[in-house]
């Protein structure tokens, strides 16, 4: 007889697929499992749940271990009825209930379609939650068992988090759900079927037609209790059902929960829009506590975050405070998004005295609005101006759908911005098909068949693949005309700006200096290429607006922003729209001034893991919105690995754009060696070229591979018959490239009474 342990670990190794073989692999009997039993042909047994007989035998469902809610306690049992048959699935819940902690969490969305009418959400909404899941780091997104849903796992780092029992493990899974929806901006909770509960990881309905539990992105990073919230585990008394939401981290005091509930439940919830998203990421950047809490739709901050935000000039109206900021782990205010990016900040704790801009609600919380047009009485207090006249009614406090201000008037000693009354220009301008057949709309490329004038460019490549290192060739090409990479032709010279802050203008100066080496140009001597180590954020108006400047004043044709990950918010990159919004913002800035933008950017993760030296294309680009925004685009991948300390990197080049240039090139660049002083070396070969030598060194290597079982040497026939295909000009050169190379040593080979030509290693001999 077998105990239950061994029966379950034959199961899961008769029964592993690809696409669960993982998950199988993290299983032991001291991970928290449910396994469930079908009825099949057996017949309910009176007085016991979930058990069936046959007459010969009962089966039932169990779970491992028992009282996992409060102290788990396990015996490894003799299961008297073949579990092979009867079970239907089986499944964990990433709890480790011998070390109580949590291994990980996961999350069960699933489709509509076999379940019960009401169970999951519909096919279009799994869709977003996907696409929304997509952007973020710690997530693993699977098919579910059936292939129509999805489970989505987020790992934990070394041994896990501490977790007394089930109920805080489930608790960690509610506030890894919460952190997810702040960062992605996308209510995850909604639609969620199963929080930190049971997962299938085998199970009946698996086929090999619907895919079940097949990866759809890996996990690109594991979670650390340092990266939780410090109140996380005040989900426990949500999931342990003794409160209906989580309590919000404040110092609201007892007497004031009540009226706090009251407010959180009567305000109406906005969703948040790209304003929202983007105040929320600046504020997890200020070093100022920032969490949003989903269960209540707010945001819990400091009053010295927002005053720092407004004075960065991107947001409207003021907003001052008393606070000196002294405590920045601590929050002092909370927020709820408003229309049109509008924040209605309180203060913790009704009737605390704040700056002059705040006002006392009708039930005495202190209050006022981010983001919004002030009315003048406002802005007299603050920058000691007088009323002139106001051309709109005021907006008060207790409004929330009233349109914004637009303009206001007064005197100050302040400069302010004044209006155009010049009639604009129409923002969409009709031409006939006889315009459009008559006009010249030619083409011009700044590099022949690589780049095109004026549209945008995405050049794309996993990390520590000489992204930058090939901007700085491109960029110095552009300005000198000496050819791109020693290959492509530059039709003529170009006021260049190139914007990098991932590797510092040392790392920028070194390398500017090799490649100009290369290139029998001097740096110094370049007037139209400027340098910048700060990069603007696509979502900051200021930013744009200086970038604007820049490209005025310097007549810019060519801008290049390296790279796009420090340029954007994290929220949202799987979402198409939204990503489209913010390169359409930064693009726009230099079409409408005459420059093309070249944005370098990462590929996947997961197609760097995935890639066995294939050449790259567009959908390997990261986060959503690259591949539709890139007009023509320059993609890296490497065709072999690189050896650290070589300096020798073999890459793919794949070019490619609208206007129709294609082409796909081997390049092989070296550095040199570190301590040593470094150069510039490229060498670019065709495509074919580039097979052709792989398929040779294949070659010669599986000769050296098989010449062991040769110490005495052998023929080519004899060394063909062993390596497989036939004698040939191939087999030949390969021959003569390892004798040349001192590998192989020719020799002679006795065979019966004759002797004849052959090769052998060059160490036997």
């Amino acid at each position: 007889m077998v105990k239950v342990s061994q029966a379950l670990d034959n199961l899961f190794q008769a029964r592993k697929t690809a696409n669960n073989a993982d998950l199988v692999e993290r299983w032991s009997i001291e991970m928290e499992t449910q396994t469930n039993s079908a009825q099949d042909e057996g017949k309910p047994v009176d007085g016991k749940r979930h058990t069936f007989t046959d007459g010969e035998y009962e089966w039932f469902s169990f779970r491992i271990p028992k009282n996992a809610a409060s102290t788990p306690e396990f015996r490894d049992w003799n299961i008297r009825w073949p579990l092979c048959l009867h079970v239907e699935g089986v499944g964990m819940t990433g709890w480790k209930w011998t070390t109580r902690r949590s291994l990980w969490v996961a999350f069960d969305f699933d489709a509509i379609v076999g379940h019960a009418k009401g169970i999951g959400v519909p096919d279009e909404e799994l869709e977003r939650v996907k696409q929304a899941a997509m952007a973020w780091p710690g997530a693993e997104i699977r098919k579910s068992t059936g292939g129509a849903g999805i489970h989505i796992y987020v790992y934990f780092d070394g041994d896990g988090i501490p977790t007394e029992n089930h109920t805080v493990h489930a608790a960690l899974a509610r506030c890894v759900l919460a952190m997810m929806s702040r960062d992605c901006g996308f209510d995850f909770a909604s639609a969620i079927d199963c929080a930190g509960g049971n997962m299938w990881f085998w199970h009946r309905k698996m086929t090999p037609e619907n895919e079940g539990l097949k990866i759809i992105k890996p996990a690109e990073e594991k979670l650390s209790e340092s990266d939780l919230p410090s109140d996380w585990r005040d989900n426990i008394e949500v999931v342990a059902h003794r409160q209906a939401k989580v309590r919000v981290d404040t110092d609201v005091l007892d007497d004031h929960l009540d009226p706090f509930v009251e407010l959180a439940f009567a305000h109406k919830r906005v969703p948040l829009d790209e304003t929202h998203k983007a105040i929320l990421d600046e504020l997890s950047h200020s070093g100022f506590t920032t969490v949003w809490l989903p269960d209540r739709h707010l945001c819990q901050t400091h009053t010295m975050a927002l005053k720092k935000l407004m004075e960065t000039g991107q947001y409207e109206g003021v907003f001052e405070t008393l606070s000196n900021g002294n405590n920045p782990g601590t929050p002092n205010c909370f927020w709820f998004p408003e229309e049109d990016g509008v924040l209605h900040v309180h203060r913790f704790s009704p009737g605390v005295k704040e700056a002059e801009t705040w006002k006392q609600d009708g039930v005495n919380w202190t209050t006022c609005r981010f983001n919004w047009p002030p009315d003048l009485s406002k802005v007299a207090s603050v920058v000691n101006a007088e009323e002139k006249s106001a051309t709109t009614e005021a907006r008060t406090d207790s409004s929330v759908t009233e349109p914004k201000q637009e303009t206001l008037t007064m005197e100050t000693n302040t400069d302010m911005p004044t209006t155009d009354a010049k009639k604009e220009e129409p923002l969409i301008k009709l031409i006939s098909c006889k315009e459009l057949d008559s006009n010249s709309f030619d083409l011009e490329y700044l590099i022949k068949d690589v780049l095109v004038a004026r549209q945008p460019c995405v050049l794309g490549g996993p990390k520590k693949a000489l992204k930058t290192s090939l901007l700085v060739d491109l960029a110095i090409s552009l300005a000198t005309t000496k050819p791109f990479l020693g290959q492509f032709t530059v039709n003529r010279p170009c006021e260049i700006v190139m914007l990098s802050g991932e590797s510092g203008m040392a790392t920028l100066q070194k390398t500017a200096r090799r490649v100009c080496e290369s290139k029998g140009v001097h740096l110094s001597s370049i007037e139209n290429l400027n340098w910048c180590d700060f990069l603007p954020r696509f979502n900051n108006r200021k930013h744009l607006n200086e970038l604007e400047t820049v490209v005025k004043r310097k007549k810019c044709e060519v801008v290049i922003v390296d790279p796009a990950y420090l340029c954007m918010p994290g929220t949202d990159a799987s979402n198409v729209q939204s990503q489209g919004t913010l390169l359409r913002a930064v693009n726009e800035v230099c079409h409408r001034n005459g420059a093309g933008i070249i944005i370098a950017h990462h590929t996947k993760k997961s197609a760097q893991r995935q890639n066995d030296h294939r050449p790259p294309d567009l959908d390997d680009l990261a986060w959503s919105g690259f591949p539709e925004f890139a007009r023509q685009w320059l993609l890296l991948s490497r065709r072999k690995d690189y050896v650290p300390g070589t300096g020798e990197h073999e890459l793919w080049l794949s070019i490619g754009g609208s206007a129709g240039h294609s082409a796909l090139w081997a390049v092989d660049v070296d550095e040199g060696v570190p301590d040593l002083p470094r150069y510039w070396k490229v060498e670019i070969f065709s495509a074919s070229e580039a097979r052709a030598e792989k398929k040779a060194t294949s070659l010669q290597q599986r000769i050296i591979e098989a010449m062991p079982q040769f110490p005495e040497g052998e023929t080519k026939s004899g060394i063909v018959k062993v390596i497989g295909g036939r004698a040939g000009d191939e087999v030949n050169k390969a021959l003569d490239a390892l004798v040349r190379s001192g590998q192989l040593v020719k020799c002679h080979v006795k065979k019966k009474s004759a002797t004849y030509e052959g090769f052998a290693l060059a160490t036997s001999a």
